[in-house]
């Protein structure tokens, strides 16, 4: 373009845009085609802009859609929304600067395939002089248009005025001499407006620490959690901010969500918003992107992707619709849950794209978020991952849930950083009087002198409180000669409050009484909100709901993106909350709910479900009509049934106990379907936040009050697992059997052997003749009382452990005998595994056994019952298969047993599928070196699952491996590698009786290889006394060989009373062994050919 055609139109354009910025309006789409040039008279229009002087507004360029690549070359950094920067006049500069360079070049400053590489640009990547690219442009109109292209806004013109006179410079002197000559850039460049900087001061330690932090997650992977804690107002969120120019380097993402005061019932409504967020960022990517996304997705989140769809619905545009969950005891679906979603996070966090995921004002966290917060970043598998929290330490006590979530996850060993921000200095205040005022610090020193004293160095409290002295006029611009003045006296003297929500609230009751009444009730809905949502509460329409928050938006104290506004601060919120009189609050509340749920239709309840709700609720003990009452309780009912499916069942507690007290006296009589449904649920939650006693009264109240049997049968079973969570699994047995016996299957609690022997001979002679596998195809049962009795008999088998092993095997007789009269469900899978289970151990049926237990496993893989998959893989592997089948097939079982049991979030399934797998490797000879890292690999499973007190198992299995490999101090210890086989030994008896059995076991093996036949005849003898604990395993097979061993190798060096007594033990073990042999010579054969 011709160098004196260009002057003239950039002139124009200029001219144009500070016209628009005069009308208080910021462009936000500068570039060619928003800029229309006559061809006749070469005068300049620019379109694409919303003409609303409401200020200060952002700009979604995400919301360009299609559009979107045509905009992103043109964008500042500030409007990426990766930079701690507010979108202002000078984001209009920076895009103009782009299409000046593009004019003059014939070519982009940068260039990028996708919307992550043009962010990169934009933030990161300093663009080639201009001149160098065009070499005809002469050096100072190269360094303009540079200046307007600086990362930084504070760095680039300030006013399209100001670039305005710089190039009217330029044509005069191209027409006047034919050439332009440097001159200083700027000189007429002042903004007359109040433009704090938006850099920070003060902070460069505090940032340093943070982008090193980010390096080490990027670099070593290992997930982290940064924290930077102070005072509301400190700039907490501004210094987490400075950690987009890294990520963007990095090709990572960067998501927020804040926790709010008023909203901590809403499980895990932060996490969703800023997953959510990051669900925006992948919808933007091109089609082949989105492509690969989805296929990563659905591998990670599998059958479980409703999950996540459930908290992030914008998810199912990119995965689809996804099948419904499978049902879980609330225990194992609080562990699905945080699984899955850690599975969803790995998606992201991976070394070509890390993720920064931002929690602000973890101070009002739900305790959900903060133990799933403790689960992310405990598990092993999660890398990547950089965690950034920010709370107030001064509303934070030591007994605080935070507290102990902190203290809980540097005990696990996380790796965790605490910033701690205090205020700014003098010397800080001076600076950015300075760079405010543009003038020498001899002259801001009076100013900022006064403002340390009035805001404490608070940086928020400056800000306001500057714009306050500007709106007084106590800070002006003199257009005479171009400089800021003031007068600390005349500010003094106006006795300004020393506390900021005083400060704001002044501020606020200038503002008309429309506008004040649309923050008000804006405050009750929350920091962010959508127009009209409030248009709906504020009962006008859209448009008038805009122009009431105009004046709060020009004032700074609204930021609008698009329908949504935010307010600028925690503390503009609550000045905008405090100006509603606190007798009012309720009503005022109420009055919010009522029409929010009034304006809701059917089909968008569920969505704005927890915000309804939470508005009434405040103003539920104003509630007098009883409908109304039956309504709240309802919605209540919902809210907790919602939160209890996504496992946060401390606000789901919280909301069925408001239902609860919300239902009329005769609640139960007038409406027995939601009575019954929230206490059911209410009893449940209560007992999994550790409110036992409530759990029992709540259940105790249904069963008088419930009209069916399968409903009292349904407070039974909850009132089981109360028992049962509570530590008192024996109290749970009494109260399954009275269950039982209402639904008319009756058994006593202590049952003699013979009764349980006499079962299963009945149930061996029914089969007889038969082919157990036929059973596969038997038809579902329908009667619905026989189904929960089948549900209830499984719910009893973990209580039946405690009262003995004749009611636990009586329970698989009596599921079998139920299904085989009246059809299977879900339940009948895991009594027929249970019934082989008891076949082999109590009278050496083994072959039954193994079809029985194969017919329980092939039910469950063709009927998809995932909820007992790992539990029957655990018998079929660890009690079933190996009496009957190689070895081998033990370890594939137990293998499959712990990912689904995984899959299905059953840690305590998973870790018995983990530990004996192994006893089968050890029994199977697997080498040495391989056993250690599958000890190693289930010891750290264990303690990543929150399980130390079982640790004590994969130990003994890892000394005797590494006993067995020379790494112990000497072959007849398990001392060495920091294990005290002395202090394991004294703190052994404290523990499970099992796990006695198995360490005395490892101990028998240990000292029969080593030569110490004392010490093997010794442990042999405690292997003897608790044999009972193994008799289903594979290591009684063990015992009873080493046993015999130990007693042959001490037979030289006993006396005669010993050597008659390794006799007797060797016989024993001898024929205790034969019947294994003959059943499975695979495995069993060489031990028992040995002791003979």
């Amino acid at each position: 373009m011709d160098l004196a055609q260009f002057l003239k139109t950039a002139i124009r354009i200029s001219a144009a845009l500070a016209q628009l910025h005069r009308d208080n309006i910021v462009h936000q789409n500068i570039r060619p085609g928003n800029i229309v040039v006559s061809e006749e008279s070469g005068d300049v229009e620019l379109i694409g802009y919303v003409q609303d002087p409401t200020a200060p507004v952002h700009r979604d360029v995400q919301s360009e859609g299609p559009n979107l690549l045509q905009v992103l070359p043109y964008i500042s950094p500030e409007q990426t929304g990766r930079m701690n920067r507010p979108v202002d006049y000078r984001t209009d500069l920076y895009s103009l600067g782009v299409t000046f360079y593009e004019m003059l070049s014939e070519t982009l400053p940068f260039h990028a395939n996708d919307s992550l590489g043009w962010v990169h640009c934009h933030i990161a990547r300093p663009p080639q002089p201009l001149d160098e690219v065009a070499p005809e442009v002469p050096k100072v109109l190269s360094d303009i248009i540079m200046r307007l292209l600086s990362k930084v806004a504070e760095e680039r013109y300030q006013s399209a005025r100001g670039l305005e006179r710089d190039l009217k410079r330029c044509l005069a002197e191209l027409e006047a001499a034919g050439q332009i000559e440097p001159f200083p850039l700027g000189i007429w460049d002042v903004w007359d407006k109040l433009q704090i900087p938006a850099k920070l001061y003060g902070r460069s330690e505090e940032c340093n620490a943070l982008l090193f932090a980010f390096d080490r997650v990027v670099q070593s992977g290992t997930a982290e959690l940064m924290l930077v804690s102070g005072y509301s107002g400190i700039g907490k969120t501004s210094v987490v901010q400075e950690v987009h120019k890294p990520i963007v380097r990095e090709r990572g993402y960067f998501v927020a969500g804040k926790f709010e005061q008023y909203k901590r019932d809403v499980p895990y409504l932060t996490i969703a918003q800023a997953f959510q967020e990051l669900i925006r960022q992948i919808l933007t990517e091109t089609k082949e992107l989105l492509d690969g996304w989805r296929e990563r997705l659905r591998e990670a989140l599998g059958n479980n992707g409703q999950l996540v769809v459930d908290l992030v619905p914008q998810l199912e545009l990119i995965i689809g619709p996804q099948p419904p969950l499978q049902p879980m005891p609330p225990s194992e679906a609080q562990t699905r849950f945080a699984t899955v979603l850690r599975h969803f996070i790995g998606v992201f966090a991976q070394r070509e794209h890390p993720l920064a995921l931002f929690l602000d004002d973890l101070q009002w966290a739900d305790l959900a978020s903060l133990r799933l917060l403790h689960q992310i970043l405990t598990h092993p598998d999660v890398h990547h991952l950089f965690i950034l929290g920010a709370y107030r330490d001064n509303e934070v006590s030591p007994s605080h849930p935070l507290v102990t979530t902190l203290e809980e996850l540097r005990a696990a060993g996380v790796r965790l950083t605490n910033i701690t921000l205090g205020p700014l200095s003098l010397e800080h205040l001076v600076e950015l009087v300075v760079d405010t005022f543009h003038c020498h610090a001899e002259r801001a020193e009076p100013l900022a002198k006064l403002l340390c004293i009035k805001t404490d160095g608070n940086p928020f409290f400056v800000t306001q409180f500057l714009t306050e002295l500007y709106k007084e006029q106590l800070v002006r611009f003199d257009p005479a000669e171009s400089v800021w003045r003031w007068n600390v006296a005349e500010i003094q003297a106006k006795n300004f409050t020393d506390n900021i929500v005083e400060l704001m609230v002044g501020k606020l009751r200038r503002l008309p009484s429309g506008t004040q009444d649309a923050m008000k009730l804006a405050a009750c809905i929350g920091n962010q909100f959508d127009v009209q949502v409030l248009a709906a509460i504020h009962e006008k329409t859209v448009e008038e709901t805009h122009q009431d928050l105009r004046g709060a938006a020009r004032e700074g104290l609204m930021l609008r993106r698009g329908s949504t506004y935010k307010f600028l601060h925690d503390r503009v919120q609550q000045a905008s909350y405090t100006l509603i009189p606190s007798e009012q609050l309720a009503a005022v509340h109420l009055k919010v709910g009522r029409l929010l749920l009034k304006r809701t239709p059917e089909s968008e309840l569920d969505d704005r479900l927890f915000d309804i709700v939470n508005q009434l609720n405040v103003g539920v003990s104003l509630l007098e009509n009883v409908e109304e009452r039956y309504k709240v309780a309802d919605l209540n009912y919902r809210a907790g049934k919602k939160a209890k499916a996504s496992a946060a069942y401390g606000s789901a507690t919280q909301y069925l106990s408001i239902a609860r007290s919300a239902l009329p006296e005769n609640g139960w009589i007038e409406n027995y379907a939601l009575a019954l449904g929230l206490h059911l649920d209410l009893a449940e939650c209560s007992y999994l936040v550790g409110k036992f006693d409530d759990a029992v009264r709540i259940c105790d109240e249904v069963i008088a009050f419930a009209a069916t049997k399968m409903e009292k049968a349904a407070a039974y079973r909850v009132k089981m697992q109360v028992h049962l969570a509570a530590g008192e699994p024996v109290k749970s047995v009494p109260v399954g059997i009275e269950c039982l016996a209402l639904l008319g299957v009756n058994l006593v609690p202590n049952p003699e052997r013979e009764v349980v022997l006499n079962e299963l001979r009945k149930i061996l002679s029914a089969f007889q003749g038969r082919r157990i596998a036929d059973m596969i195809d038997m038809p579902p049962m329908t009667d619905p009382v026989k189904v929960i009795a089948m549900e209830t008999l499984s719910d009893m088998y973990v209580p039946s452990l405690f009262a003995g092993a004749n009611l636990t095997d009586l329970l698989a007789c009596e599921m079998v005998n139920i299904s085989v009269v009246h059809g299977r469900t879900d339940a009948t899978a895991w009594g027929f595994a249970l019934l082989g289970k008891t076949l082999c151990e109590r009278v050496a049926a083994y072959k039954e056994g193994y079809d029985f237990g194969k017919l329980g496993y092939d039910m469950a893989e063709k009927y998809n019952i995932a909820v007992h998959v790992g539990a029957i893989s655990n018998a079929m592997g660890a009690c079933i298969v190996m009496w009957t089948h190689h070895v081998n097939m033990c370890v594939q079982y137990l293998r499959i047993g712990f990912s689904a049991a995984l899959e299905a979030g059953q840690v305590m399934t998973a870790t018995y599928n983990s530990v004996n797998n192994l006893a089968v490797l050890t029994f199977r000879g697997e080498p040495l070196e391989s056993l250690y890292k599958a000890c190693v690999a289930s010891n750290d499973f264990l303690i990543k699952s929150n399980l130390p007190f079982l640790t004590g198992l994969p130990k003994t299995s890892e000394r005797f491996a590494q006993n067995m490999r020379g790494l112990t101090d000497h072959f007849s210890t398990f001392d060495g590698n920091g294990f005290n086989q002395a202090e394991f030994e004294a703190e052994l008896p404290k523990t499970m009786p099992v796990q006695q059995s198995i360490y005395n076991l490892g101990k028998l093996q240990a000292r029969v290889f080593s030569g110490n036949f004392a010490e093997a005849v010794a442990a042999a003898a405690v292997c003897e006394e608790l044999l009972w604990t193994l008799t289903a395993f594979i290591q009684c097979a063990d015992i009873y060989f080493f046993s015999a061993l130990a007693a042959s190798s001490h037979f030289a060096e006993a006396n005669e009373e010993e050597r008659k007594s390794h006799l007797a033990t060797i016989e024993k073990q001898r024929e205790r062994l034969r019947p294994l042999s003959e059943s499975c010579p695979d495995n069993f054969a060489a031990q028992y050919l040995l002791v003979c």
